[in-house]
C-alpha cells in the first residue's frame, strides 16, 4: 500500500499512471485488432480518440513541470480537468456502446443490422463487404460477460478517477503554497513575519 499512496500524493505520478493506462489500454485494442483478427467497428474507433488525447495530456502534463516556475497552477489544473472530461467522454461511448451491443437501446443507422443501406444478406451496398457493426459484441470476457467497449467504459472511469485525482492535488498544493507564500516572502526579505 505505500506504493498506492505515493502514486495518489503526486501529482507528477498520477499524470504517469495516466499516461501508462492509456497506451496499455491502446496497446490492447490494437493486440485485439491486428493480433488476434478482431476488426473495431466505427464506435470501437471513437473509442481509441480519447485515449489519443489522455497520453497528449499526460506528456504536456509530464513535461510542464520543469516550467512550474513559469506556468500558474490553475492551467496545470485546467489540463487535468481536460483530462477528465475526455476520460468522461469516453464513459458515455463506452456505455453506449455496451448499451447497443445488449440490445438496451438502438445504435446509429449505419452502425448496426438496421442500416438502410445494407442488402437483406448484410453486405454494403456500394462495396458489397458486410460492414462490421456495432450492435454485435465480437468478443466478451467469458467470466463477466463484458464486452470491450464495456471494459472500455470501466478503464476510462478509472482514468476520471485518476484525472480528477491529480487535478485535486494540484489544487492542494497550489492553496498550500499561496499561505506559505506571503510568510516565505518576508522571511527573504530579512523581516519578522
Amino acid at each position: 500500500m505505500p506504493l498506492l499512496s505515493a502514486i495518489a500524493a503526486s501529482p507528477r505520478y498520477l499524470t504517469l499512471t495516466l499516461v501508462v493506462l492509456s497506451a496499455a489500454i491502446l496497446a490492447a485494442a490494437l493486440t485485439f485488432e491486428h493480433a488476434w483478427g478482431y476488426a473495431p467497428c466505427h464506435l470501437c474507433l471513437q473509442q481509441r480518440e480519447p485515449w489519443w488525447g489522455l497520453i497528449g495530456l499526460g506528456l504536456v502534463l509530464l513535461y510542464l513541470p520543469f516550467l512550474w516556475a513559469r506556468v500558474p497552477g490553475r492551467v496545470l489544473i485546467g489540463i487535468f480537468a481536460l483530462g477528465f472530461a475526455l476520460a468522461i467522454y469516453n464513459v458515455y461511448l463506452g456505455s453506449y456502446h455496451a448499451g447497443i451491443e445488449w440490445k438496451w437501446w438502438p445504435g446509429p443507422p449505419s452502425c448496426t443490422g438496421t442500416g438502410a443501406a445494407l442488402m437483406p444478406n448484410g453486405t454494403d451496398l456500394l462495396s458489397g463487404v458486410r460492414p462490421i457493426l456495432c450492435d454485435e459484441a465480437a468478443w466478451r470476457d467469458p467470466v463477466l460477460k463484458l464486452s470491450m467497449a464495456g471494459y472500455n467504459a470501466l478503464a476510462s472511469l478509472a482514468a476520471a478517477a485518476i484525472a480528477a485525482l491529480g487535478g485535486w492535488r494540484l489544487f492542494q498544493m497550489a492553496r498550500v503554497m499561496s499561505l506559505l507564500l506571503p510568510g516565505l516572502r518576508q522571511l527573504s526579505k530579512g523581516t519578522k513575519p
